[in-house]
């Protein structure tokens, strides 16, 4: 003889219970997935703001100090126009390092 009417509503709940911890398993692997990417994301916004900075701080820097020590040299002495430019491209970097984080920020 068959199951009864109480085994076939149990057998129905048990099959019910098995589908909803499949759903939730699935829901955690996709949740734990998606963290996963957008730590990814982040890490890889973070390391392109910092080759950005770097990048318009050398350049800064040494479009500074070029330009400054140019100026000095031609008004007198060369040991003189080096000392200008060492100070002058401190600023540049400066700008330079602004500017290069910004733009990784907009872009």
């Amino acid at each position: 003889m068959g199951m009864g009417l109480i085994g076939i509503g149990q057998q129905k709940r048990d099959q019910a219970m098995a589908g909803f911890g499949e759903v939730a398993r699935m829901e955690s692997n996709r949740n734990q997935a998606e963290d996963t990417l957008k730590a990814n994301q982040e890490a890889a916004d973070n390391s392109m703001k910092g080759t950005m900075t770097a990048t318009g701080a050398m350049l800064g820097y040494t479009t500074g100090m070029a330009g400054a020590t140019a100026a000095a040299t031609a008004a007198g002495g060369a040991a003189a126009g080096a000392k200008v430019g060492m100070m002058a491209g401190l600023p540049g970097m400066a700008i330079g390092a602004a500017a290069g984080f910004l733009f990784s920020s907009l872009f």
